[in-house]
């Protein structure tokens, strides 16, 4: 018996990759873990949704239309093309992560999070120098003042 299964649960669908299969006007989306994985999956989705019997072949069909992402084509046993599409959405993850941790609040950086704008700062900075000119001229005539007693 194991016993980190929540730490099996939670690494265990990690699915990186994904393919999209086109037969016709039917449409498909399969995931997987790793690319090897993806070519078991295309093949175990068209015999599950499409009743059809094919690999994916990707080295010799494959082409770049992207970054992480590709398209090419398969012909089943019974003659049909096969359409797909396949990426890497690993990075496109973390990606939309950051794009929905930028919307709204105030917490976090950004340009979107600064507090005013930059007149904001100065008007900070020149009040504080203000501040510190009547302190420190108090501060000489308090001075002035012992001097002279």
């Amino acid at each position: 018996m194991r016993k980190n299964n929540k730490k099996l649960s939670k690494n265990r669908f990690k699915n990186n990759w994904y393919v999209e299969i086109e037969v016709g006007k039917k449409m498909h989306k399969s995931f997987a873990e790793t690319e090897r994985d993806i070519g078991w999956q295309f093949t175990l989705a068209l015999k599950r949704h499409f009743k059809l019997n094919a690999h994916m072949n990707s080295e010799k069909s494959r082409e770049e239309i992207g970054k992480d992402l590709w398209q090419g084509w398969t012909i089943s046993t019974c003659g049909k093309r096969i359409n797909w599409v396949m990426g890497f959405r690993g990075n496109r993850v973390a990606e939309a992560a950051s794009i929905i941790g930028g919307l709204g609040g105030s917490a976090g950086k950004g340009a979107s999070k600064v507090r005013g704008d930059s007149n904001y700062y100065q008007l900070l900075r020149i009040k504080g120098l203000e501040k510190r000119r009547k302190n420190s001229i108090k501060g000489e005539k308090t001075n002035k003042n012992n001097d002279s007693i």
